[in-house]
């Protein structure tokens, strides 16, 4: 065999700025749900992180999230969502090919085949499960699905019966491959195993071409896809991540590296005879015609005139977040930039044009439902989400803000959001967004109002706006108008507001190590400070349901009687499993459900006080920002994906059998 390892020296990047980027992309990957078989089910997810796209015809088919977008293109300036399934319950999409009316969509686990015959509505014809190993990029040729395996290298699949896709050979990178004292250079913090990592793949004739981090570029011999041969290991000075195939050339992104060009013509070895410093992180990379479109991160969209010896820069595009994956189709560029598609124009690769887009709930920080309709506060601002079939949430309406949304409440056609405070744009006024969402497809702003300090929890509750303010304390503020919201009082404490809960007459402050303070709002321009808690510790959390608080403390949940709300009486006491903290508090019909950090949603049922009773084991991203109860379901607005939703069966019986 003969196996060609050729050096390159490494080129000059802007190491500082571009740091960290690719984490940020791997952050994004597990989160959501491993749920075991019980009275808890994940049954479906509204938005996601979107990191990898590939169009057919009018159709984009969008990795997002747990699942797969389908969208119809065919007016880009305003692409229209028809349909998602849910693809397994763990992992993001890593990867997605088209051929025909299939989808080819990898999430780490597995290789799905979905029908999208019917764009509205998707049917899952096949599944190959990766057998422990992670599946990432996919390219499909013909009957067979060549798909970048982390562990195992570039694993052919023979997909000529769709509904039953089976393993046909694999090119096993570790067995055939060292690396290379010149991929050592690169740093003596590189994790060996990573070296291994496919993470990318194009095919061109009867060559695959694999992007491996860490060791480059793998040429693949696929004439005998039952036996497929490395015949050419190629470095990279950095990290590919990315690969396409033009004629006898192949362009590797190489993260830190850039776009990296190598001759892989029949006349030689391959070689690398050139490179380009894309400035930013190169992730993800199509060629066409002699033109190269580079994804590079927070930069957004890189393109390159590659019809010359030498690459040639034409123009750039800013999306406004990661980009992360790319296709192109049609002269137009189809970029996942981790917040949703942009599609952008290049007919005349020197003057791109944006031209449409498709923003659905992407980590979102606090969620409130109302009717069918969920409210997400997400890093883009307000999305509103079609919940009449929760199996199925749909994109439904969206409120652009210029700094990522915080807290969200709603009463009636009322939406209150608050903002990240000093991240900022543009010149908007900032705070409290009042916004109308009568018809939600279509929100509009009623009108802003300035906190006396940042926001860390809204309630809505008799034409009365309550703002928990961090380093402030309470503030009332009367949106009986809401175009002219008038401040009634604000009450300021010595701790750090960090929750609110407000039932009738009475308000509790959950104040950081300050504890608990219980209020008598019934005049809300001047709110009675009736008690403080402090028997807690420091508190994180606050749930006001009738005449018992539930609080999250330092180390434990502790339910409170108030039945006299000057004279607290702890009632019982829980602590947590393994954790110093928790996210989120939801409490309905005097049963409490709290994730963890990252491994478990719990059930805290007090007519059992002594014990914690785990009801589904879920891999919630470690990032489970806030949870809400409605009817059997549960909305779990998780930062490091989209809006999950679960259907739980509220029986204390049905726990404890489980």
């Amino acid at each position: 065999m003969n196996i060609v390892k050729v050096g390159l020296r490494p080129a000059v990047v802007n190491f500082g700025r571009l740091m960290g980027v690719l984490l940020i992309v791997g952050a994004l990957l597990p989160h959501a749900v491993q749920a075991r078989e019980g009275p808890v089910e994940l049954i479906g997810e509204a938005g996601g992180p979107s990191l990898a796209v590939a169009v057919q015809d009018d159709v984009a088919l969008l990795g997002e999230g747990l699942g797969l977008s389908v969208l119809d293109v065919s007016q880009p300036a305003r692409p229209v969502w028809l349909s998602k399934v849910v693809l397994g319950e763990r992992w993001n999409v890593t990867g997605v090919a088209a051929q025909g009316d299939l989808a080819y969509v990898t999430n780490r686990e597995s290789l799905w085949v979905i029908d999208v015959t019917d764009p509205s509505a998707p049917v899952t014809r096949g599944r190959y499960d990766s057998a422990h190993d992670d599946f990432y990029g996919v390219a499909v040729a013909d009957d067979h699905a060549f798909v970048a395996a982390r562990r195992s290298g570039l694993t052919i699949l023979d997909i000529s019966d769709p509904d039953n896709p089976t393993l046909t050979g694999i090119a096993t990178l570790g067995e055939q491959v060292q690396i290379s004292s010149t991929t050592a250079d690169k740093g003596d913090e590189i994790d060996p195993r990573l070296a291994l990592w496919a993470e990318d793949v194009a095919v061109s004739g009867d060559r695959a071409f694999v992007a491996a981090r860490a060791v480059g570029l793998q040429v693949v011999d696929i004439s005998d896809p039952a036996n497929p041969v490395i015949t050419h290991v190629v470095d990279t000075p950095e990290t590919a991540l990315g690969v396409a195939v033009w004629g006898e050339r192949a362009w590797v992104a190489d993260w830190l590296g850039g776009m990296q060009v190598i001759d892989v013509g029949p006349a030689a070895g391959p070689a690398v005879i050139g490179a380009f410093d894309t400035g930013d992180a190169a992730l993800d990379i199509a060629v066409s015609a002699g033109v190269a479109y580079v994804a590079t991160g927070q930069a957004g969209l890189l393109i390159l005139d590659v019809s010359g010896p030498e690459p040639a820069p034409a123009a750039t595009w800013r999306t406004p977040d990661l980009a992360a994956g790319l296709a192109h189709a049609g002269g137009r560029v189809f970029v996942a930039d981790t917040e949703g598609l942009r599609i952008i124009e290049v007919s005349r690769p020197s003057e791109p044009a944006g031209l449409g887009d498709y923003t659905p709930a992407v980590s979102p920080t606090d969620v409130a439902v109302l009717g069918d309709v969920a409210h997400a506060a997400c890093r883009a601002g307000l999305k509103l989400i079609d919940i009449t079939d929760p199996a199925r949430p749909a994109p439904l309406g969206r409120y652009d803000m210029p700094a990522p949304a915080l807290n969200v409440a709603v009463a009636g056609d009322l939406v209150c959001v608050s903002d990240e405070p000093n991240v900022y744009q543009r010149g908007e006024a900032r705070g409290l967004w009042l916004l109308d969402a009568a018809d939600p497809t279509s929100p509009t702003l009623v009108s802003h109002y300035e906190p006396l300090g940042e926001t860390t929890n809204i309630e809505i509750a008799d034409d009365k706006v309550w703002l928990a303010l961090r380093d402030r304390g309470i503030e009332i503020v009367d949106v009986g108008n809401p175009q002219t919201p008038v401040r009634l009082s604000d009450y300021e404490t010595t701790g750090t507001a960090n929750d609110l809960s407000v039932d009738g007459d009475i308000a509790c402050l959950a104040d950081g190590g300050a504890g608990l303070h219980v209020f008598d709002v019934a005049d809300p321009t001047s709110p009675t400070l009736l008690v403080t808690w402090t028997g807690s510790g420091e508190v994180h959390g606050v749930k006001l349901r009738e005449n018992k608080v539930w609080i999250t403390a330092q180390d434990r949940v502790d339910i409170l009687d108030i039945t006299n709300p000057a004279a607290p009486a702890l009632e019982a006491s829980h602590p947590y499993h393994g954790v110093s903290q928790i996210p989120a508090l939801e409490v309905e019909e005097n049963v409490a459900w709290y994730p963890d950090d990252g491994e478990f949603l719990y059930i805290l049922d007090p007519a059992d006080p002594n014990s914690l009773m785990p009801v589904a084991k879920f891999l919630l991203g470690g990032e489970s920002a806030e949870l809400v109860i409605k009817d059997d379901l549960i909305f779990n607005a998780d930062q490091l994906g989209g809006l999950t939703i679960l259907r739980a069966t509220f029986s204390n019986s049905a726990w404890r059998e489980w």
